[in-house]
């Protein structure tokens, strides 16, 4: 599948758990990542888990993406820009090189994501067998 990750056609409430690990510091702007926020939230079913992880920002990362996208998320704010998308139950652990989360889609998530006036998100998306 290739498609625009704040917008990818997808069924809404259709997947059980998402996964993004590593690529959302290549989102050029902190509204773009939060559009991915709200498309997760409107693809996945109620309750659903979304796991992440990326890289804190480094002068290191930043040299290494010379000429690259590089916008790392600050992961004390990330808990915030989750709920808002409509996640809840957000645990973010924070380590030397970056973090990783857990969230669980709120109930009227999926009703808030596609509400008139919100734009819709993407990520990598996984259907586990039920």
């Amino acid at each position: 599948m290739h498609a625009d990750a704040t917008d990818t056609g997808l069924e809404s409430g259709r997947f059980t758990g998402a996964g993004s690990f590593n690529m959302l510091h290549h989102v050029p702007s902190s509204e773009a990542q939060d559009a991915i926020f709200r498309e997760l939230c409107r693809v996945l079913r109620k309750g659903a888990l979304l796991v992440a992880a990326d890289a804190v920002y480094s002068e290191d990362l930043l040299s290494f993406h010379e000429g690259d996208t590089y916008n790392p998320i600050d992961p004390d704010g990330l808990g915030t820009r989750l709920g808002a998308a409509g996640f809840e139950q957000v645990d973010v652990d924070r380590f030397e090189f970056g973090w990783m989360c857990t969230a669980r889609l709120h109930a009227d998530a999926l009703r808030r994501a596609t509400a008139p006036g919100r734009s819709p998100g993407r990520n990598v998306a996984f259907e586990r067998d039920a």
